[in-house]
């Protein structure tokens, strides 16, 4: 929790930084930007510094991780399946902070560490009548960009391969016409 908490005064702390200028028309930004912009105000720099104190406990953690364990971090993409939105809250930008909190879950960790990270579409799952697509969040350590994209290469090529085999065994199980 704290580091969710640190990933959002981080993100929209140096976001309202970067773009509360009077050279910038906030106006251009969709409700949910300007929701975010608005509400980096009210972080203070105590806030900001504590949020960098958990960052740098996140980044010692990973370091400790890639140092002794691993190369590469693989994590679902996100944790709960892809919302439903009323035609309503598409029209309006609503924002639900809990949600889109939910749905990064996996994802805010490495964000938040500035580590490298991709995502590869690993297949479907069918729920209440649609098919949504599942994904894999690859991250490796920070400058390890070749490492990365070459799991998420191998990644790719294995779904490709299962979904292969999958149509031919498919193929192979139809009953002959007679």
């Amino acid at each position: 929790e704290e580091a969710r908490v640190a990933h959002t005064v981080t993100i929209v702390s140096e976001m309202r930084s970067a773009y509360v200028r009077p050279d910038v028309d906030e106006a251009a930004f969709g409700a949910e930007t300007r929701f975010a912009l608005a509400a980096g105000a009210h972080f203070t720099a105590d806030d900001y510094v504590r949020a960098m104190r958990i960052k740098a406990f996140v980044v010692a953690q990973f370091e400790h991780v890639f140092d002794t364990q691993c190369d590469v971090i693989a994590t679902p993409t996100t944790a709960v399946l892809p919302p439903r939105y009323s035609s309503h809250a598409a029209r309006c930008c609503e924002a639900n902070v809990a949600l889109t909190s939910r749905i990064m879950r996996f994802v805010q960790p490495a964000n938040l560490a500035g580590l490298p990270a991709i995502t590869v579409p690993v297949g479907a799952v069918h729920a209440d009548g649609a098919r949504l697509p599942v994904a894999l969040h690859l991250a490796a350590r920070w400058w390890g960009e070749r490492t990365l994209l070459r799991a998420a290469h191998v990644v790719e090529r294995a779904v490709k391969d299962a979904a292969t085999a999958d149509a031919d065994a498919d193929a192979n199980a139809a009953p002959a016409a007679a």
